[in-house]
């Protein structure tokens, strides 16, 4: 239980803010997903690997500028490394959706949404851990300076 509250207060700041990150590229996967769906007349699948493109680029983007610490990695190494951790989390995303559309009579959007949160778990452990520093940009009670870098 120890390492469990060390680790909600080392991180837990990071993971707000992660928060934010990640609850605007849910946005646009959502509206990405839903304007496949709906507009394209795709399958929920392939409409789902749409908004996962768009959303894991948005994604990238603002975690590399706001939400982590830069690493050693070259850029390119890091936008492969997000998009091999996201593809993990759509795979948990589709998996929870299928199972949803499958195995109940409940919307789709209920299943997209419920299968976003479980990997959004999985996306910001993967970011904070193996994609960028693994010490956090943000800080609880002031400890760490929370500075944006100049683009």
């Amino acid at each position: 239980m120890r390492k469990a509250i060390s680790l909600g207060q080392r991180y837990g700041a990071s993971f707000a803010v992660y928060v934010l990150i990640g609850g605007t590229a849910a946005l646009v996967e959502w509206a990405s997903f839903y304007v496949a769906l709906s507009s394209f007349t795709l399958h929920y699948v392939p409409a789902s690997i749409c908004g996962f493109a768009t959303a894991t680029y948005v994604n990238y983007v603002l975690s590399a500028r706001i939400g982590f610490r830069r690493g050693r990695r070259s850029a390119w190494s890091e936008i492969a490394l997000v998009y091999g951790v996201s593809a993990v989390g759509l795979v948990i995303n589709i998996l929870v959706m299928v199972a949803v559309m499958e195995l109940t009579a409940l919307p789709v959007m209920l299943g997209k949404v419920g299968g976003t949160g479980i990997a959004f778990i999985w996306n910001f452990a993967a970011r904070q851990f193996c994609v960028f520093d693994k010490e956090p940009r943000w800080a609880m009670g002031g400890k760490r300076e929370a500075t944006i870098p100049e683009a």
